[in-house]
């Protein structure tokens, strides 16, 4: 009897043993597929960061580049071939050339130019170029819903971003400056509560924050009657900033970067009350650049 009692706690015991090992393994599993998925999920999310950003600052020719390269070509006739031949054929550095079956010689310039927001001889929009990138939006965020809906995220806010998909595609077709903007600055805004909802750091919440009411207010300077809602949206992202400052400032690496963010978020609230677009436009550049780098 006393055998028989043993051998039964001796198969609980490795019962007991084994079902612990594949809890243990199970959780450790799904742990390392959740941190993958989102790990997979932030590189998705700055990608619609970098692209929607890019997108509304091509409305206004905004480069965060300091230096652009400038292409020109010039057709230039035989007479003229024939003389740069007899010269030795010495062309500007940087200049290519390129005969044509009559004859003809065109020479391609190349210049670097600075990307300047007051000096910019090219204010028209490239409206082909925006509408090629809206569309890639669509496919992309094909697998990017997948993988938040994964992670949990609010469905109704993810549905909410087809829908402003929509939205934008149908401004662009009028060509309507004001509402694309607007409903691109909406479209960030939807960044900012996935990662909320799916983020334990909140870091990268607060910077999206800021930048999401930045966008907000730079969509709002084309009405040239919204200097009151434009600052309001700045003090917003002010107050999102500073839950960095607060929390990180002290214990991070990049505290100077930190703090030259904190300076141009005021600078751009003190731009507002000039009211003058190319100003506003200009703090607008800094601030966010200074951004990308503090969200590094």
């Amino acid at each position: 009897m006393k055998k028989y009692v043993i051998t039964i706690i001796v198969v609980l015991a490795i019962f007991s043993l084994l079902f612990g090992s594949y809890y243990i393994y199970s959780n450790t599993s799904f742990q390392n597929n959740t941190d993958n998925l989102k790990a997979k999920a932030d590189k998705e999310i700055e990608y619609l960061n970098s692209t929607i950003i890019s997108i509304m600052n091509k409305f206004n020719n905004i480069n965060y580049s300091n230096y652009k390269v400038v292409e020109e070509e010039v057709s230039t006739g035989s007479q003229k071939q024939d003389t740069t031949s007899n010269q030795g054929g010495n062309q500007a550095q940087g200049n290519g050339t390129e005969k044509s079956q009559n004859g003809s010689e065109t020479i391609t310039s190349i210049d670097i130019d600075y990307n300047s927001i007051l000096v910019n001889p090219n204010k028209k929009i490239d409206w082909d170029y925006i509408k090629k990138e809206v569309e890639m939006l669509y496919s992309t965020w094909t697998t990017v819903l997948i993988d938040l809906n994964s992670l949990n995220v609010n469905k109704d806010n993810i549905l909410k971003f087809s829908s402003t998909l929509d939205d934008i595609t149908q401004a662009l077709e009028k060509k309507d400056k004001n509402l694309s903007l607007d409903k691109l600055s909406d479209l960030y805004g939807l960044l900012v509560s996935y990662i909320n909802d799916y983020k334990a750091d909140k870091k990268m919440t607060y910077i999206f924050d800021t930048k999401a009411n930045i966008l907000h207010s730079y969509a709002l300077a084309e009405y040239d009657d919204k200097w009151t809602e434009m600052k309001d949206y700045i003090k917003r992202a002010q107050n999102a900033y500073g839950n960095i400052m607060n929390s990180e400032f002290q214990n991070t690496n990049n505290s100077n970067t930190i703090n030259k963010g904190y300076i141009l978020l005021n600078e751009i609230d003190k731009s507002v009350d000039k009211k003058n677009k190319n100003i506003f436009y200009i703090n607008y550049k800094n601030l966010m650049q200074e951004l990308e780098i503090a969200g590094k």
